[in-house]
């Protein structure tokens, strides 16, 4: 018996399709739709085009452009270079959220009289690039 295979989105990570049933791996839209937007204002397909001298990419990778394998042989249809400029601003902006995150976390937990600090915290990260 063979197990059945899940197939992976072509979009990958910037598949915006709520109703999409193929596999991301991004499992939020609302990440997917913010990795597009980088996505969008990074990639140059004169530079970042994926190319596949030997016709070997058949299959979809399972990280798509996030993938950071210089060697994978799957297709991502992104170069290595492009996957990289991408996934710095992913990253950057991840971290970012996570901090303002945990800041609203340690004004819930902390009294009033720390206001001020709370305020230089989150207004250093928004400000972060």
């Amino acid at each position: 018996m063979t197990d059945a295979v899940e197939k992976i989105c072509n979009f990958n990570c910037t598949c915006v399709r709520d109703d999409c049933s193929y596999k991301h791996r991004i499992d939020t839209l609302n990440s997917r739709k913010k990795i597009k937007e980088i996505y969008e204002n990074v990639f140059d397909k004169d530079k970042h085009r994926e190319t596949d001298p030997e016709g070997k990419r058949f299959k979809m990778c399972y990280h798509g452009i996030l993938c950071n394998n210089k060697d994978c042989n799957f297709k991502h249809f992104c170069s290595y270079e492009g996957r990289v400029a991408i996934a710095n601003q992913w990253y950057k902006k991840q971290r970012k959220e996570e901090a303002l995150e945990c800041v609203e976390e340690l004004e819930k937990k902390l009294d009033g009289n720390n206001k001020e600090l709370i305020e230089k915290l989150k207004n250093f990260f928004s400000k972060k690039k």
